[in-house]
């Protein structure tokens, strides 16, 4: 699963969901004389959808539930019964893909496992095990060296240091990063890359999030995407560190100036055409 010449998978998945995610709310953006255009889009998602479900990776699946309620949000013109019946079939596909997919069955199953192996200190060396004593340790450098923490390098070595101390184990001191964007970021760099972290995130956020309910549905929808885009990643973060991979950057940065250049852009035209309907209105009344 883990072998790739391409990407790190977790990260394709979630990029391949966004895709999809991308165009399925484009669709908006279209004539709906132009079906050829809306099927295409519907296999981008349909796509994106099953890359998520072949990477097994369970925190890619945690985002979709906050793309569902974000296409809620934003399609305040789409009647409630309609919007219900969608929703209706596309959790029904999901129910049935985790109950007659391997995959989901599997990948829960081992959880479960991990979770209760981790609870009664049988195996706390399993994937959650080892991820839950990374964020305890992240969290202890933290406190321990709360202004500007460990250091880029440091964080293998405080990680040793504390399999010394008996905090985690020597398994969990081997790996690179803690499995938590923003624990991982707080304890390299403090109370500073905690603000920063949550500024990368959230910042944009705020800018997409106070467009969602616009009355211009290219507003709306694009604002979707950027929120969709730092939201996304936000709740991936929980569960690994995504900024940690070079091909992210580019994705994350170019997509924002994009979707927030786009949403000014339309923002002006609009103001201009209510500029010049209200003197083409006042020329006629005069």
């Amino acid at each position: 699963r883990y072998v790739t010449d391409f990407i790190p998978i977790i990260i394709f998945g979630q990029m391949a969901l966004l895709l999809g995610i991308f165009s399925i709310l484009s669709i908006s953006w279209n004539k709906t004389s132009n079906r050829y255009i809306i099927f295409l889009k519907i296999t981008a998602l349909c796509s994106g959808l099953y890359v998520a479900y072949l990477s097994q990776s369970r925190g890619v699946w945690l985002t979709i539930p906050i793309f569902i309620l974000l296409g809620i949000v934003v399609t305040k013109n789409v009647s409630s019964r309609y919007k219900f019946g969608v929703i209706s079939v596309f959790f029904a596909l999901l129910v049935g893909v985790s109950y007659f997919g391997n995959i989901v069955k599997d990948r829960v199953a081992v959880a479960e496992t991990d979770i209760s192996q981790y609870s009664v200190g049988s195996d706390v060396d399993t994937s959650l095990g080892i991820r839950l004593q990374l964020w305890r340790a992240s969290w202890m450098l933290f406190t321990e060296h709360p202004l500007i923490g460990v250091g880029v390098e440091g964080f293998s070595k405080e990680l040793h240091n504390l399999a010394k101390r008996k905090v985690i184990t020597p398994l969990s001191a081997t790996f690179a990063h803690s499995h938590n964007e923003i624990l991982f970021t707080m304890s390299r760099f403090g109370v500073f890359g905690l603000l920063a972290i949550l500024g990368l995130y959230f910042i944009p956020a705020y800018y997409f999030i106070r467009e969602i309910r616009d009355d211009d549905p290219e507003v709306r929808y694009t604002a979707a995407m950027g929120a969709a885009l730092t939201i996304g990643f936000f709740t991936l973060g929980l569960v690994d560190v995504v900024f940690l991979w070079w091909e992210v950057y580019p994705f994350y940065s170019i997509s924002i100036a994009l979707l927030l250049t786009y949403i000014i852009k339309r923002k002006d035209i609009i103001f201009k055409q209510r500029s010049d309907l209200s003197s083409h209105h006042l020329s006629s009344a005069s």
